[in-house]
């Protein structure tokens, strides 16, 4: 009998035992048991925080999640400044202006928590001497529904016309129209139900909110609906071309 079909053997059986030792030692590291003893943490209850850069993910320049996609925080800060100069007519003895403007400044923290479905979005207004809360709300969005429906609750924009509830970071110019301005609600405290299916194209919302309007402490002395009446909001946008521009 030939030698080198026992060695071939050998080395079959060798290279066995190796893999079977490869997918013990795997398995063992891949234990709760193991991974306490090595400082990583029992899946499930210590998940490792995966940081990620995200320059051109929306307004978030930073985030972090964790491994199971559950709970992410995206923090960024964007600015718009602005530079005018005003003409003044000479023969009313007034003089021209030059000035230069921080037009927008926002710090905004977003993400989601508890599930992939369940998102935040909290927005500090910095653009003057005082720093404000501009938007601080949470929606739900089932993954079943592909944003067909979602349901938003908190302080947040009242969604009075498109102009208003684009972002002011999307606009081509930096101000929105007059005719925007007159006509909207800014923000308020309520309840959103809205969706956009149809790829898009349309736009629904059905909502609810206490009607005071925004800031209203610093307006009235006092944070509370002053006439007792709520405000209700049916709308319906299509979009023959685009979708809706975003909202944050």
């Amino acid at each position: 009998m030939s030698e080198k079909p026992v060695t071939v053997a050998k080395e079959e059986i060798k290279e066995e035992m190796k893999q079977e030792v490869k997918q013990e030692v795997g398995n063992y590291l891949a234990s709760n048991e193991a991974r306490e003893k090595l400082g990583l943490g029992v899946l499930g209850k210590n998940e490792p925080v995966n940081g990620y850069f995200t320059p051109d993910k929306g307004k978030s320049s930073i985030g972090f999640q964790t491994r199971d996609g559950n709970y992410s925080l995206n923090i960024g800060f964007r600015s718009q400044m602005r530079f005018t100069y005003k003409d003044r007519d000479e023969d009313f003895d007034e003089n021209d202006v030059t000035d230069i403007d921080l037009r927008r400044a926002r710090l905004c923290f977003n993400g989601n928590i508890y599930s992939k479905e369940l998102f935040y979005n909290v927005e500090l207004d910095a653009d003057s001497f005082e720093a404000n809360l501009r938007d601080y709300y949470l929606w739900w969005t089932p993954a079943a529904a592909e944003g067909a429906f979602s349901v938003k609750g908190g302080y947040f924009k009242v969604p009075a016309n498109r102009q208003w509830n684009s972002s002011g970071f999307y606009l081509l110019l930096q101000d929105r129209s007059i005719a925007s301005d007159n006509f909207k609600q800014d923000r308020d405290y309520g309840i959103d139900l809205y969706g956009q299916p149809f790829d898009g194209h349309l736009e629904y919302h059905a909502a609810v909110f206490r009607g005071a309007g925004q800031n209203n402490a610093k307006m009235f002395g006092k944070d509370e609906n002053n006439d007792n009446e709520l405000m209700y909001v049916l709308a319906a946008r299509y979009y023959p071309f685009d979708g809706a521009m975003p909202t944050i």
